[in-house]
């Protein structure tokens, strides 16, 4: 027997409570009074705990609810009933809708990015140009994983008098309409950066403020994994068209 364990909250992310109302689904996410249970009651039966123990309940929601006989291990045992039936809705939503639209098993793909990438090349890419896309794997995907940090964002100045207000969201699609290292990658000992288009190893040196006010290079510490715009010399995998950009 093979069971295989997989995290929903990576194909569907965000609370269960807005989850089950994007989906439509029948069931809805319960209240209960999370502050209130301690170690020293979890059998109490009593009066139902007060207003101030829930978390955003209306009082409606409230009034709802029995005042007398309230049950913690019984409220405890429904709570958790609904979550995951909540949830199994949810899933088999979700995986019917994709399996009817494209064909997919969602068990398949243990996170979003995957599952989108399939149904990418399983339904909107030709056969015929299937063939030509490279994937990385192993080692070397993860060497050039390496010089991928994210964006610098970083507030020098806190108050603007005067200033222009720009919408930035189209930057990321403005940047894959740019040309990209494909295909099979090429290992090279090539030393002149104008006959390279890709990845090159490179040892920096980032001067003092009197030179650079403030760097802008990041460079993650491999002992301490922590990202950040360095002084001084360090070495690393960098993208050809980023330095262009920033030495130009």
């Amino acid at each position: 027997m093979k069971i295989t364990l997989l995290d929903s909250l990576q194909l569907i992310s965000g609370s269960l409570e807005n989850i089950l109302k994007s989906f439509n689904c029948k069931i809805e996410k319960s209240k209960f009074p999370y502050s209130f249970v301690t170690k020293d009651n979890l059998n109490y039966v009593g009066k139902k705990p007060s207003k101030t123990y829930y978390n955003n309940i209306s009082d409606l929601d409230y009034l709802s609810i029995p005042d007398d006989n309230w049950d913690l291990k019984q409220e405890t045992l429904n709570y958790l009933k609904s979550d995951l039936e909540g949830l199994l809705e949810v899933m088999l939503k979700f995986s019917n809708n994709i399996f009817s639209s494209y064909q997919l098993n969602i068990t398949k793909f243990k996170t979003l990015s995957s599952l989108a990438i399939a149904t990418y090349t399983s339904n909107f890419i030709p056969n015929n140009l299937i063939l030509d896309l490279k994937t990385l794997k192993g080692g070397l995907e993860k060497e050039i994983r390496s010089a991928y940090y994210g964006g610098n964002v970083d507030v020098f100045i806190n108050k603007i008098e005067n200033g222009f207000l720009y919408d930035m969201n189209s930057q990321y699609p403005k940047a894959m309409l740019k040309d990209l290292p494909v295909g099979e990658p090429v290992l090279s000992l090539e030393t002149n950066l104008d006959k390279i288009f890709g990845f090159v190893y490179g040892e920096i040196t980032c001067p003092n403020e009197n030179i650079l006010q403030i760097p802008f290079i990041p460079y993650k510490d491999p002992i301490f994994k922590l990202k950040s715009c360095s002084r001084g010399k360090f070495s690393r995998l960098i993208f050809y068209e980023e330095i262009k950009k920033r030495f130009s």
